[in-house]
């Protein structure tokens, strides 16, 4: 885990416990408040509800870091092994 203070609050970067989506959380705990709120989370997936045409790296992130949902998701291009690529994998 790494912590780095900001003039807004500590940023805290840490590993996901998500078993078959292993990644980094990148966190905000606000100047005055108690717990952290997300702001970014960067995982392997494989399948994201169907919706994934291959596994890939895709980033997760939380414009209002109050909401429970992310707001946008970004789908990371050329991150596959070239032999599952060219379909030898």
């Amino acid at each position: 885990m790494l912590e780095v203070k900001t003039p807004l609050g500590t940023l805290r970067a840490s590993e996901s416990d998500y078993y078959d989506h292993p990644g980094i959380w990148i966190e905000l705990k606000r100047l005055g408040e108690h717990d952290f709120n997300p702001l970014v989370l960067v995982e392997y997936t494989d399948d994201d509800d169907g919706t994934m045409k291959a596994e890939t790296i895709i980033t997760r992130v939380w414009r209002n870091p109050e909401e429970d949902e992310f707001s946008t998701a970004i789908e990371h291009e050329n991150t596959t092994l070239p032999e599952k690529i060219d379909g030898k994998g």
